[in-house]
């Protein structure tokens, strides 16, 4: 998907409101994401015929990436950011998450054993909103149960799948 474009939504300085940037995506990764201007995101993203998956996936590596940013900007003023990513929560868009990407999430829910609840990702949120946690600083922090694990691990072919 290298040039491929994605829209995510960006809180604005201000704190006023949002807007809608452009980012291009160049190789794979959250560092891929880059900001572009003067793009349509909806005739881009309807040309290069981009699945609800990888749309997805394109708009959290996004946040990732903003988050990065933000961080970097906000360090001088005393303000720090960290990304939340959550996999599977048992909430009431679990069935939609299962179906739009399909068997293997239900496989991975199995292997870990079951999803995550909001209370969980909110403990991990409220901790990295408290002072306890005032020297983590702009990282991307997954709470999946483990599932990220599994993938990573039969890629590298410790585990089977």
């Amino acid at each position: 998907l290298d040039g491929h474009v994605c829209p995510c939504l960006q809180l604005s300085n201000s704190f006023g409101g949002a807007e809608v940037e452009h980012w291009q995506i160049r190789g794979s990764g959250p560092h891929a994401v880059w900001p572009l201007n003067g793009t349509d995101p909806n005739q881009a993203l309807a040309a290069l015929e981009i699945d609800a998956t990888r749309a997805y996936n394109l708009t959290k590596e996004a946040v990732i990436v903003w988050t990065i940013q933000q961080t970097a900007l906000g360090l001088p003023r005393g303000m720090r950011m960290n990304a939340v990513c959550p996999a599977a929560v048992s909430t009431g868009i679990l069935d939609d998450f299962k179906t739009a990407f399909g068997p293997q999430v239900s496989a991975a829910i199995e292997r870990a054993g079951r999803p995550s609840t909001p209370d969980e990702v909110a403990d991990l949120a409220l901790f990295l909103a408290s002072d306890e946690s005032r020297w983590i600083k702009g990282g991307e922090y997954k709470i999946d149960g483990g599932i990220g694990s599994f993938r990573v691990a039969a890629s590298m072919g410790l585990i089977d799948l």
